[in-house]
């Protein structure tokens, strides 16, 4: 009779437990490290130690996924209170809406590129639409001024995103930029280019956060004008820019 030692079988470690929201975590992490284009689902389960099959658990796909993370996204942007005068509340929440796509690699990206479905985003969007609906004017006009308000932003913090890394590459900074498009403008031709020849000195600017102001003081004082012709009032002088 022999005896045969017993041994304990090596059992493979468990694979770690994940839900949609360390799910939509991870993925708001890794596409600060790799962007919209290198976001994948097979690098997401990657990172939280599972199979690519595992994730469509919590996700059908990635389209759910940019979903979900837009709405974490647009969480990041602070809330407004609501006591503040329609036209402070509207700039308080673009501020906002700003500063949220600029923590995140290609948030603006991502924001375009997805329907506001998430609970987050939609508060954000009725917030928004509450404040221009302040100023008096119709739930029509209201709802065109959010459009291209929302437009505005994330454009401008696209072309941010797109500056930086243009700048980042070639190794110069912003104002070294702004001189080049300046330089470029001047060596147009005057007789084929007569406008242009004129704005060259302001092609490139040093101060991109007043150029974005002032095209938002353009809409809410061309919306502001709008409401006082609405109702036969004399039109509102336009504000100084920012």
């Amino acid at each position: 009779m022999s005896f045969v030692p017993f041994a304990e079988r090596e059992r493979p470690p468990k694979r770690p437990a994940i839900d949609r929201d360390r799910v939509v975590a991870a993925a708001l992490a890794l596409l600060g490290e790799v962007g919209l284009d290198g976001l994948t689902m097979r690098l997401l389960a990657s990172r939280l130690g599972v199979k690519a099959s595992s994730l469509y658990r919590h996700v059908e796909h990635k389209d759910e996924l940019l979903i979900l993370i837009a709405d974490a996204i647009a969480a990041m942007a602070a809330d407004v209170p609501t006591d503040m005068p329609w036209r402070e509340r509207v700039i308080a929440q673009l501020r906002e809406y700003h500063a949220s796509l600029r923590r995140i690699r290609d948030a603006a990206r991502v924001l375009a590129e997805t329907p506001p479905a998430g609970r987050n985003r939609l508060k954000k969007i009725d917030a928004l639409f509450g404040a221009v609906l302040a100023s008096g004017c119709s739930p029509k006009a209201a709802a065109d001024a959010c459009y291209h308000l929302n437009n505005l932003v994330v454009s401008y913090a696209a072309d941010q995103e797109r500056a930086a890394a243009w700048t980042e590459r070639a190794g110069i900074s912003e104002a070294d930029l702004a001189e080049r498009k300046r330089a470029f403008t001047r060596m147009l031709s005057v007789d084929e280019f007569p406008n242009l020849a004129v704005m060259a000195e302001f092609a490139g600017s040093n101060d991109p956060d007043a150029v974005f102001w002032f095209g938002i003081d353009l809409l809410l004082d061309g919306l502001e004008a709008h409401v006082a012709a609405a109702r036969g009032e004399p039109a509102v002088e336009s504000r100084a820019p920012r």
